[in-house]
């Protein structure tokens, strides 16, 4: 079990990350006096899209996992475990690629954009489980215990992200398959998001699949 001073020392790292992220995110169009997701705009087609009002959640996201950062800090937050620690460290390895991801948003690099969001969703694929865990060993936490639903929301939008990023993606190596085999990968893609959003749903993870369709 992690010590209070490694724990405290944790959990204002992430804290510090989760204020650090948004603001990479927004200055830089804060300062030029445009949208965030105007850089967007010019990407290939394909025929999975994320609708244009989606990608509003990212306000929904910083602001929940500032929260879940605050949480933790409370004089009688949850008690410490390795799986919240583990998940902890892999939220904030999120947190940096999230950061990482503002240059490479502004290239055409769409195979590094793809790997910035593929180590994005492998991190809080096993944040979500750490934290999972710990809600087994810990049955009571404490009165913050919901916003453990922020990383959910977080992990939904990059789940719908990671199957766009990955259209984009092999477009851009030169895959250029006929339509009809474009439309039935689409579908395949889009499938999965659907089989994996219900499959956590019936583990009482609501927030992830609600999160998708808000995506798609």
């Amino acid at each position: 079990m992690p010590t209070t001073h490694r724990k405290v020392g944790l959990y204002r790292l992430l804290l510090l990350t989760f204020i650090a992220v948004p603001v990479a995110n927004y200055l830089p169009f804060l300062l030029a006096d445009g949208r965030a997701e105007a850089r967007f705009a010019d990407d290939n087609f394909t025929y999975v899209q994320a609708a244009g009002y989606a990608f509003s959640i990212w306000g929904i996201i910083f602001i929940g996992m500032i929260l879940f950062a605050w949480g933790r800090l409370r004089k009688n937050a949850e008690p410490p475990t390795e799986a919240l620690h583990r998940g902890i460290s892999c939220l904030m390895v999120a947190g940096l690629a999230s950061i990482a991801f503002v240059p490479l948003s502004f290239g055409d690099n769409q195979f590094m954009i793809w790997l910035d969001i593929a180590v994005h969703l492998i991190a809080l694929i096993i944040a979500n489980q750490s934290l999972q865990k710990h809600c087994r060993i810990v049955e009571r936490g404490d009165s913050w215990r919901w916003s453990f639903f922020a990383p959910s929301v977080y992990m939904g939008w990059i789940s719908a992200a990671f199957v766009i990023s990955t259209a984009l993606m092999l477009d851009y190596i030169g895959f250029n398959p006929s339509n009809q085999v474009a439309i039935a990968l689409a579908m395949i893609l889009i499938g999965t998001l659907f089989f994996i959003g219900r499959l956590l749903i019936n583990h009482q993870d609501v927030i992830y699949g609600l999160t998708v369709a808000w995506a798609l």
